[in-house]
């Protein structure tokens, strides 16, 4: 499959937008499971734009809300594990010298987890000698961690059936044989964690896009996307993505100053 024209993806962008905007009033309507179900409406919307914009298949019927979904599923773990990464970021990017210290955090994680031992002392031993290396390293121990102690397991929800069962609670009153479950069940909380996470995939969707992928040049229809009115968590996101951005198109001299 081709990459998606510009128009089209335009059209997809347009209509994530509106899911987004759609989430917010409902959230400040206080009609919490109709936040939350526009929230990810918004949320697969913005997975049609990824998956089209790289030109990949398109998923079958049976496999669309999961597919859709798969930009989720990656932003919620690397927010779960981000704390953890920015620990290790300076060990990765410096190695292991005699400064090195641990924090009790990573002191944990050697206790607990065998994987992150073995990284330590490759390190040590002087065998992860580039950065590459030590990322490559570092990755694949934090994925044989999360696959041993559950983590890739607790998120099979998503990768096998996307945010739909998600999105049905919140609609429907569903009768089980313990009981039943509302959408009056939805809380404050979840509605605006799931409309932070949809803005947030939706600017970074946009942000790559525009600079490398194939909406580039087309900033004005892009701008006009979402309103002037502030939208959950756009504030903190922004700051991170002019951060990001900033950071990426540094020089390499003027990231290795930064770094020191």
């Amino acid at each position: 499959m081709n990459v998606a024209n510009p128009a089209t993806l335009m059209a997809i962008a347009r209509n994530a937008a509106r899911h987004l905007v759609e989430a917010n009033q409902h959230y400040s309507g206080q009609r919490y499971p109709s936040a939350l179900t526009s929230a990810i409406f918004a949320i697969e919307e913005t997975g049609k734009l990824a998956i089209h914009s790289i030109g990949g298949e398109p998923p079958k019927s049976n496999q669309r809300h999961a597919r859709h979904a798969i930009l989720f599923y990656a932003m919620a773990r690397m927010a779960e594990d981000l704390p953890s990464m920015l620990e290790w970021q300076p060990i990765l990017r410096n190695g292991w010298t005699p400064e090195t210290t641990l924090t009790e955090r990573q002191q944990r994680a050697l206790a607990e987890h065998p994987e992150y031992v073995d990284i330590v002392r490759r390190m040590q031993a002087g065998e992860l000698s580039t950065l590459a290396e030590r990322t490559q390293a570092f990755g694949a121990a934090a994925t044989a961690k999360a696959e041993r102690d559950g983590t890739v397991a607790r998120w099979h929800w998503v990768t096998e059936q996307g945010l739909n069962q998600l999105r049905i609670r919140a609609t429907y009153v569903d009768v089980t044989d313990t009981g039943f479950t509302s959408p009056e069940a939805t809380s404050p909380e979840q509605a605006n964690a799931m409309c932070w996470f949809a803005l947030a995939l939706f600017l970074l969707q946009i942000v790559v896009a525009v600079s490398v992928g194939p909406l580039k040049g087309h900033d004005a229809e892009v701008a006009n996307l979402l309103p002037e009115a502030e939208l959950i968590g756009q504030v903190d996101i922004e700051k991170f993505i002019k951060n990001l951005t900033a950071a990426a198109s540094a020089s390499p001299a003027r990231r290795s100053r930064v770094s020191r």
